[in-house]
């Protein structure tokens, strides 16, 4: 298929094709699988009981399975009410064997003059890569922080500006945060953790408690893999590459509900509703904003840049 034909392929114009007997065979649900010779991808979805295949769209490449079982485990335990101490805002420490270890955030903490460093991840991620990572790099080169908060959070099923409205009540309650305390609070956003920063500043108040946002590969317009089928493909297309059996009897029923219920998701749509209203205020306008921008093509050789 070429560009041209692959972009008039959308959900809102699939392309469909007919299973004739098949429909009749066991199981009656069928998906449309592409394999672009590495990776198994979810191209659409089933129709008229399994008679058809509407395929949606032709997927470019495959998205990282990294973090994609704490993802759903989180979605679950927000399903069922379970909690979990794996999500919330919590104080981190790097240990001698590269471990992250988490502790509770009292207000207690922090005073006047000091110096934060707030790490807020992506979609199918952690904050413990953030700390190893990222944190550990500015050490190195003399960047230093009185202390490493880390939010976590369930990403699929709750809705980014909740997200960052709980991140907002969280650095008030827990850490105490108040305008002009005298603290200093910078945030390391990564991917979807960027709109969860973005909302935690110009939606829940935010802009009063932090001082700078450092953003990394937030799609700040929004992303075209939340599109796949209100990412429901992007999950399934993930999923399939961690198993041996690519196809499984029930999974267009799963893509059903990750539809329905991926609210995270559905907020980082290209020109989703939250993004052009992130994009039409005005205000607040007090947060120093600096974007780390760039493609991630594994076809481009790494070049160390000197200051």
């Amino acid at each position: 298929v070429d560009e041209a034909s692959r972009a008039e392929i959308t959900p809102d114009s699939p392309m469909r094709l007919e299973l004739g007997g098949l429909a009749e065979a066991e199981p009656t649900t069928v998906l449309p699988i592409f394999f672009d010779g590495e990776d198994y991808l979810v191209a659409g979805r089933s129709v008229a009981d399994g008679a058809a295949v509407e395929i949606t769209h032709m997927p470019e490449g495959a998205p990282s399975t990294r973090g994609l079982g704490r993802t759903l485990r989180l979605f679950l335990y927000k399903k069922i009410g379970r909690p979990t101490n794996d999500i919330g805002l919590r104080r981190a420490q790097r240990a001698e064997d590269g471990t992250v270890r988490y502790d509770a955030v009292t207000p207690d903490h922090f005073r006047s003059g000091q110096r934060v460093a707030l790490f807020v991840h992506g979609f199918t991620s952690d904050t413990g890569w953030m700390i190893t990572g990222p944190a550990r790099l500015l050490e190195e080169v003399g960047i230093n922080y009185d202390h490493l908060l880390t939010w976590d959070y369930e990403s699929f099923g709750t809705s980014v500006a909740e997200n960052g409205e709980k991140l907002a009540t969280a650095l008030r309650q827990q850490a105490g945060l108040r305008p002009d305390d005298g603290i200093t609070v910078d945030v390391f956003a990564h991917s979807m953790g960027g709109f969860v920063t973005r909302c935690m500043v110009e939606l829940a108040g935010g802009h009063e408690l932090v001082d700078r946002v450092i953003f990394a590969g937030a799609p700040s317009n929004g992303t075209t893999l939340a599109s796949l089928v209100h990412g429901g493909a992007y999950i399934l297309s993930a999923a399939l590459n961690q198993t041996a059996i690519p196809v499984a009897s029930g999974v267009g029923k799963l893509l059903d509900a990750f539809r329905e219920q991926g609210e995270g998701l559905a907020d980082i749509r290209v020109d989703s509703p939250l993004v052009k209203r992130l994009d039409s205020l005005s205000q607040p306008s007090t947060v120093d904003y600096f974007v780390l921008a760039g493609e991630n093509d594994p076809r481009c050789p790494i070049r160390q840049v000197d200051n």
